[in-house]
C-alpha cells in the first residue's frame, strides 16, 4: 500500500498565501483556510461564500487590531520618551519617528479599508440578506407585541 504523505507546516503556510494570524487558537490565513496551533487539524477555506468571507474578515480584522497597537504602542513609547527627554536624562524619540507613524496610520487606513471590503461583501451573501429578513420580522412581532401591550395597559376599571 503506497504510503500518503502529509503536508507539513511549511508547505501548506505556503499553499494558502505565507501569511497567518491567531485568532481564537487557531492559525487564519488570508484565503480563509485554517489549522489550530498543533497543525494536526487543517481546514481549506470553506466552500460556501459567507463562511469563507466571514474568516477573511476576521484575518484582516486581526491584522487590523495587531498594527493598531504596534501603532499606539510607538507612538505612546515615543510621547515617553520625548517627555523624559526633556529632563535631559535621555535621548529624544528618533527624528524618522513621526515618517514612521506617518507609515503605519497608512498602513491601518489600507487594513482598515480591507475590512469594510469584506463587510460589504458579507452584506450581499444570500445568509446576510436571510439574516436580515428574520431580523425585520422579529422586530415587526415586537412592535405588534408592544401595541398589543399598550392596548392592554390602556384598558382599566
Amino acid at each position: 500500500m503506497p504510503m500518503v504523505m502529509l503536508q507539513d507546516f511549511d508547505e501548506f503556510v505556503a499553499e494558502h498565501g505565507g501569511e497567518y494570524v491567531m485568532s481564537r487558537g487557531w492559525l487564519l490565513f488570508a484565503d480563509g483556510s485554517t489549522t489550530n496551533e498543533e497543525f494536526s487539524i487543517r481546514r481549506s477555506p470553506p466552500i460556501n461564500e459567507h463562511q469563507r468571507l466571514e474568516l477573511q474578515r476576521e484575518f484582516w480584522a486581526v491584522k487590523t487590531r495587531l498594527a493598531e497597537r504596534e501603532f499606539n504602542e510607538l507612538r505612546n513609547d515615543a510621547l515617553q520618551q520625548a517627555a523624559h527627554a526633556m529632563s535631559g536624562l535621555v535621548p529624544p524619540p528618533h527624528a524618522d519617528t513621526p515618517r514612521e507613524l506617518q507609515r503605519r496610520k497608512s498602513e491601518i487606513e489600507t487594513l482598515r479599508e480591507r475590512v469594510a471590503e469584506f463587510d460589504a461583501l458579507i452584506a450581499n451573501t444570500p445568509e446576510s440578506h436571510e439574516q436580515r429578513q428574520r431580523e425585520a420580522v422579529r422586530e415587526e412581532r415586537r412592535r405588534e407585541i408592544s401595541a398589543l401591550a399598550s392596548e392592554i395597559e390602556a384598558i382599566e376599571v
